[in-house]
């Protein structure tokens, strides 16, 4: 597999792909690996510059991630270290790029999907 440099094993490549197949149909599009990667680097390059949508699109746009942990959650070995080594660069920067909110008493513990609680430096207009 040629998805950003990503070398597979075939048996993850076919997991994998499954799994890209069931968020294209969801979609409605083709979504790839290369894809999910390309928007979230340009999503915190956005977010770094100063996010210029309202906040319903950015936490629309944090899908991005979302679906990115999605195919960390399927925790094939090779692909988990892989992918993991190119988020890193990108996750800190949008950690750099954003402050985190205070947690509510019903939110998710810290640990689950960090992106989901944090807000641009650079506020948003409304």
């Amino acid at each position: 597999m040629k998805e950003k440099g990503l070398q597979l094993p075939k048996a993850e490549q076919f997991i994998l792909q499954q799994q890209l197949i069931k968020f294209s149909e969801r979609a409605g599009r083709s979504i790839t690996l290369n894809k999910l990667i390309d928007d979230w680097r340009y999503f915190v390059a956005e977010v770094e510059r100063g996010y210029s949508w309202d906040t319903y699109e950015y936490d629309n746009d944090l899908v991005w991630r979302d679906l990115l942990q999605a195919v960390l959650d399927l925790d094939l070995p090779t692909l988990t270290d892989q992918l993991n080594k190119l988020l890193l660069p990108w996750d800190e920067r949008f950690r750099a790029a954003t402050y985190e909110q205070p947690m509510l008493i019903d939110d998710a513990p810290a640990s689950d999907r960090w992106w989901q609680r944090r807000t641009p430096r650079i506020k948003i207009k409304d």
